[in-house]
């Protein structure tokens, strides 16, 4: 059985509601802060169950695919929403997770469906950095790194 917090997920189809209305309201700053909190309450879910360490049980597949389920759901759902704000990336992390262009919409944050995802493949890899800075200051790191070992 999985134990995930189902009071966080319950909200995760509840809270576009939310920022439909801070959106009305011109507060983008709300739906930033609504988004972000989603995100960090995802991020401290995936680290606080180290699915790294549950994959290495066969008995454990249940609880790392809804685990799994519930991050890329939070990052689909967050990253619709963030569209208007940073369109670019949110465009990048919802053509990664395979979310159909049609599907990108507001009014798709409900309950995934099996039309959310490409049939091809789940996840589009890709080597390329979503944000081209983070890359660069990378880049610029090793190379200064090189040359004070030199």
């Amino acid at each position: 059985m999985c134990f995930i917090g189902v009071p966080y997920v319950l909200n995760l189809y509840f809270f576009p509601e939310t920022c439909i209305t801070y959106f009305q309201g011109l507060l983008c700053h709300k739906v930033s802060e609504a988004v972000f909190e989603n995100i960090r309450w995802s991020n401290k879910l995936f680290n606080d169950h180290e699915p790294w360490h549950l994959c290495k049980d066969p008995t454990n597949d249940r609880h790392v695919n809804c685990l799994l389920h519930v991050t890329m759901e939070t990052l689909r759902v967050c990253s619709i929403l963030l569209q208007p704000l940073i369109p670019d990336i949110a465009g990048q992390v919802l053509d990664r997770l395979g979310v159909c262009e049609g599907d990108r919409l507001i009014e798709h944050c409900e309950v995934k469906r099996e039309s959310h995802r490409e049939k091809v493949h789940p996840l589009k890899l890709h080597k390329k950095h979503i944000m081209s800075r983070i890359q660069l200051m990378f880049i610029n790191n090793n190379n200064h790194n090189n040359k004070i070992h030199v």
